[in-house]
């Protein structure tokens, strides 16, 4: 076994905090600072969601709604990710969009069955 090491040889510190990086503040603010945002693609989620439901008639209306549902999980797996790093606010408009693009897409599904059964 080699001897100790002579000289300026220094116990670590393992009460000091990290240098840089995030350092965790607790609560669910974790690692962030400065007020909450808005979650990114949500407005464009819930247009989507919208249009999706005026256009379930066409076939602009599932894609609409399959992309209205495709951004608005983004969305809710990054604001369940960090919750308070968003606004609820921005939150509660994913899950408007993701509504919205499930009603298109009901829609669409429902009025194909109708024309279906209309035509035979």
């Amino acid at each position: 076994m080699p001897p100790p090491p002579q000289g300026n040889y220094q116990q670590p510190n393992y009460q000091q905090q990290p240098q840089g990086g995030y350092q965790q503040q607790g609560g669910y603010n974790q690692g962030f600072q400065g007020p909450p945002v808005d979650l990114p693609g949500t407005g464009g989620a819930l247009t989507l969601g919208i249009l999706a439901i005026v256009f379930s008639i066409g076939l602009l209306g599932p894609i609409f709604g399959i992309i209205a549902l495709n951004k608005s999980a983004k969305a809710i797996n990054e604001y369940n990710l960090y919750p308070g790093r968003y606004t609820p606010s921005s939150f509660s408009k994913a899950k408007s969009a993701k509504v919205c693009g499930i009603i298109g897409l009901s829609l669409f599904g429902f009025l194909v069955i109708v024309a279906l059964a209309v035509n035979s």
